[in-house]
């Protein structure tokens, strides 16, 4: 027995002694893969690993990870105060520990940050000084990567006063639910700065571009309204951003380099844009934007080298016009009642998610391939299986149709329709449909539209996670009865 022990501790020293001679790389890919309390767990595997994980590149603190609830308030009255129990406070309690630990052990190393991330509940001056000594330890220690998200107790933005954002590395800057004032920056490196939910005043918000000359990345989600008019002239900038101000406002864009463009605005609050290149935008994505019809056109064709644009949320649109010839790409979603004309030559995928929108001249789109179609009916009536009708004739000649519903009830046309729906559509050849719930049979579901479309050689259709790729021209050629034929070829394809 003495001997089985003692041969039984030995294997386990060997084991350890394995893991512990585990490269670096290994060993760190390992903490990656793992969640991040159980990647600090590992460090009582040996020394090695607890010196390995304490030197790690990546960093990531998040009071979550203690148990604590990070919520975002946007004022005092939406605080939910039953959150911040004696169990919360423990949990944050024991989260600063960790931080300051941590961060103890982690001035004993010299090995670059490549990624630091911070997310945590700042409540007192305990808490203020340790956020800003691992923001300037991470600066120090040439980071690429910092976000920070950060809030106080009471719904309140958490104050970046008086940091030395001075870095020659950072390429990737990310701040939340913050107000910047009285920082200095110098991140001659910087391409992509994200602002969500910040409190900035006019004056640090130039100081804070001016000290990113390089930047070609700027998203903003704007809650200053000591910010009227947001002026970006740095040159290198490729892709601007405006998400939900939470005020009316004005943005104008001077950069010879610009490529994309995105604006989500509410219902409430518009933004007058004006942009001085517009000959260099390609992309362009909307959402919430309710001008007029015209004002809407009328700003989309001022960008006459448009190749991809993304249309979404606007509820006031009722007529689109628009005249692109070198579009590539259209998305237009969440719309009611639309009617959209398009002259664009080029233009290769279409995907639409919406109401009864019609599509007059399509037709003329020639190298149409790809078309997708989010079907989400409010009521099958009468109207509906006209309107789907049409889409089916319009976008005949495109490459690749696709109909995604939820059920099949929503592409069943209904017998006593058939004589309005005449006549039949000869020209589409391939169809793929795919059906979230459905109650009804392969076949039944075929029975209920393959009449109209004579024409169809190859239908893909998923049920559910189950897909089968079906040969219709087989039918046609077949000697055996249709139906007989068709249930053959469903067997087969199953």
């Amino acid at each position: 027995m003495t001997m089985t022990t003692g041969g039984g501790d030995k294997e386990d020293t060997d084991r350890v002694d394995r893991i512990s001679s585990l490269p670096i790389d290994i060993i760190r890919r390992i903490h990656l893969c793992l969640p991040r309390v159980d990647a600090v767990r590992t460090s009582v595997l040996s020394q090695r690993w607890r010196t390995i994980w304490a030197s790690h590149p990546k960093i990531y603190l998040n009071e979550e990870d203690f148990g604590a609830e990070f919520s975002v308030f946007r004022d005092k009255d939406e605080v939910d105060f039953s959150k911040y129990c004696d169990g919360e406070k423990e949990k944050r309690k024991a989260f600063l520990t960790y931080l300051q630990k941590s961060l103890d052990i982690r001035h004993k190393y010299f090995e670059h940050v490549d990624t630091f991330f911070l997310q945590m509940t700042v409540e007192n001056a305990s808490a203020e000084s340790l956020v800003k000594k691992w923001i300037d330890f991470a600066l120090k220690k040439k980071v690429k990567t910092l976000h920070i998200s950060l809030k106080s107790r009471y719904g309140k933005r958490f104050d970046l006063c008086n940091i030395a954002f001075i870095a020659a590395t950072l390429v990737d800057l990310r701040i939340e639910y913050c107000q910047i004032s009285n920082c200095s920056f110098i991140l001659p490196t910087l391409s992509s700065l994200c602002l969500v939910d910040v409190f900035i005043e006019d004056n640090d918000f130039k100081d804070l571009l001016a000290g990113c000359p390089g930047i070609e990345q700027l998203r903003i989600t704007l809650y200053s309204k000591k910010l009227p008019t947001m002026v970006v002239s740095n040159p290198t900038l490729k892709l601007f951003g405006l998400y939900y101000p939470s005020f009316n406002g004005k943005v104008l864009i001077e950069s010879k380099h610009l490529e994309s463009l995105e604006f989500s605005f509410s219902r409430k609050f518009m933004w007058d844009i004006e942009i001085t290149s517009r000959t260099t935008v390609r992309n362009l994505r909307l959402r919430g934007v309710n001008d007029q019809d015209r004002t809407l056109t009328h700003f989309i064709n001022e960008f006459p080298l448009l190749e991809i644009l993304v249309i979404s949320d606007c509820s006031n649109l009722q007529n689109l016009y628009l005249s692109q010839r070198n579009l590539s790409s259209f998305e237009i979603y969440q719309v009611d009642e639309v009617e959209v004309r398009i002259d664009a030559p080029k233009l290769k995928s279409l995907e639409y998610t919406g109401g009864l929108t019609l599509f007059p001249g399509i037709e003329a789109s020639k190298g149409l391939e790809f078309v997708r179609f989010y079907l989400n009916p409010e009521m099958l009536n009468d109207g509906w299986y006209i309107w789907l009708r049409n889409i089916l004739e319009c976008f005949a000649h495109a490459k690749h149709l696709s109909l995604i519903c939820q059920s099949e009830q929503a592409i069943i046309f209904p017998d006593e329709l058939a004589e309005v729906l005449l006549p039949t559509i000869n020209d589409l050849k391939n169809l793929e449909i795919r059906i979230d719930s459905f109650a009804a049979t392969s076949q039944q579901i075929l029975d209920g539209f393959v009449w109209i479309l004579p024409g169809l050689k190859t239908l893909s259709l998923t049920l559910g996670s189950i897909t089968k790729v079906i040969e219709l021209a087989e039918l046609v050629s077949s000697s055996l009865p249709f139906y007989v034929a068709l249930e053959h070829l469903l067997a087969i394809s199953s």
